[in-house]
């Protein structure tokens, strides 16, 4: 029996913005979201090709992702892998992911074992022995988990209840509410099984199962994995199992995004299609492809790319800072995601931010811009020397005057004219 990898790449890039933007009205497919310079899913598929899977097929639901995916990734002649796509008759058919996945392997005529992914979630793990565990149990699904403590789990996701044996008695939304209810008041301090979106998965069994009427009406409504299939599953004494991974990261929420480049960088999580090595001056974690680059005692867990040049009595902490990308002097990075050809003034302070492609940071030593908590600045955008951002959106294009002070939550737009802008405050309760 094989092993079949099947990206679930439907939908957009929601919750990262502006980085799933290409611009303001124009989402990017999941799948394009970079994650240190790379798309997401080549540095998945880097990892598939590593432990031994050499046939994926990619599930979308709409023109736009499905060429979009092709560019990148293409039918796998690069990658020593077979790459095929769900035909575009499926695409009108979104009845959730577990649905997706049923008719992806009834029309490719699966009878494997699939290794099923979203193309926004990044794992860390042994996918060999994984499998393996799954085959030994002889389990319908294994669900790919990772203990999260219950403040920060993200709530679009779900939580696994186990048995005594250690196998899966329920799966229940990451809401207050129904963590109340199964764990009480004392639930944000607790150590929780969170689904990362990975499950291995018997597609003949699968395929025989969706015939069964009960499954078939949810499929006519909607059929998720999670909670919806798993506990389909669990309530007809099914085999469901737990594989439990050190590490895993949602991209689609800017903060889990930030903390992944963090653990990344400080050598907490391995990941195959980041080439990080090796290590030439520990404990700092300092790398760049330029052998010359200076290396100041004062960054610790920094990357740098290529043709990247920094200037002098810089702080720079547990940032990436991607290729062509021009850092003034005296300027402050510390947990900062910078992607290709930005631009940084001097004397610029970034602490727990994103910013997109060929964004422009003014800055000078008499008027300073500071960006901060979890702000995020989209590609060519321009922000002007002395502005003030906190938890603030700026969406691709957009120009900030160097006199605004903005805290949000709060989105600022480009407008008709190259200098105005529009501010749009969000609603202060964070998810």
């Amino acid at each position: 029996m094989a092993l079949i990898g099947m990206a679930l790449a439907g939908g957009f890039g929601e919750r990262v913005r502006p980085l799933s933007l290409k611009a303001s009205g124009r989402s990017r497919a999941r799948a394009e979201a970079r994650f240190m310079g790379r798309p997401a899913i080549r540095i998945q598929l880097a990892g598939l090709r590593a432990s031994g899977i050499g046939d994926v097929i990619v599930v979308s639901k709409s023109r736009e992702s499905r060429f979009a995916i092709r560019s990148l990734i293409g039918h796998g002649n690069d990658w020593d892998l077979v790459i095929r796509y769900t035909p575009p008759r499926h695409d009108h058919l979104d009845r959730g992911t577990a649905d997706a996945v049923i008719r992806a392997a009834e029309h490719f005529r699966l009878s494997d074992d699939l290794l099923v992914f979203p193309v926004d979630t990044l794992l860390s793990t042994d996918l060999m022995a994984a499998w393996a565990m799954h085959r030994g149990e002889e389990a319908l699904l294994t669900l790919v988990t990772v203990t999260v403590r219950g403040r920060d789990l993200l709530p679009q996701g779900e939580v696994i209840l186990c048995h005594r044996d250690g196998s899966v008695a329920e799966a229940i939304p990451a809401e207050p509410g129904a963590l109340a209810d199964a764990f009480g008041s004392s639930w944000p301090d607790m150590k929780l099984l969170a689904a990362t979106g990975f499950y291995f998965v018997n597609a003949g069994r699968l395929r025989r199962m969706a015939l069964d009427p009960s499954l078939a009406r949810l499929r006519q409504r909607r059929l998720d994995f999670g909670p919806a299939l798993v506990n389909w599953a669990c309530a007809r004494r099914e085999t469901v199992a737990v594989w439990q991974a050190p590490w895993a990261a949602d991209l689609s929420e800017s903060r889990k995004f930030l903390n992944a480049a963090r653990d990344v960088l400080a050598g907490r999580a391995t990941l195959m299609g980041i080439p990080l090595g090796p290590d030439r001056q520990p404990p700092q974690r300092l790398f760049s492809p330029d052998a010359e680059a200076r290396r100041p005692a004062s960054w610790h867990n920094v990357y740098l790319g290529y043709d990247t040049t920094v200037g002098r009595n810089c702080r720079l902490e547990d940032s990436y800072i991607g290729d062509e990308c021009v850092i003034g002097h005296h300027v402050t990075l510390v947990g900062v995601h910078v992607d290709d050809g930005a631009v940084i003034g001097d004397g610029a302070v970034l602490m727990d931010s994103l910013v997109g492609q060929k964004a422009e940071i003014g800055s000078s030593p008499d008027q300073p811009t500071h960006i901060q908590d979890l702000s995020a600045v989209g590609d060519a955008a321009t922000i002007m020397a002395g502005a003030h951002l906190t938890e603030v959106l700026v969406l691709p294009g957009a120009r900030v005057p160097g006199d605004v002070v903005v805290e949000g939550p709060a989105v600022l737009r480009p407008e008709t004219g190259p200098d105005t802008l529009r501010i749009r405050q969000l609603p202060a309760a964070r998810s």
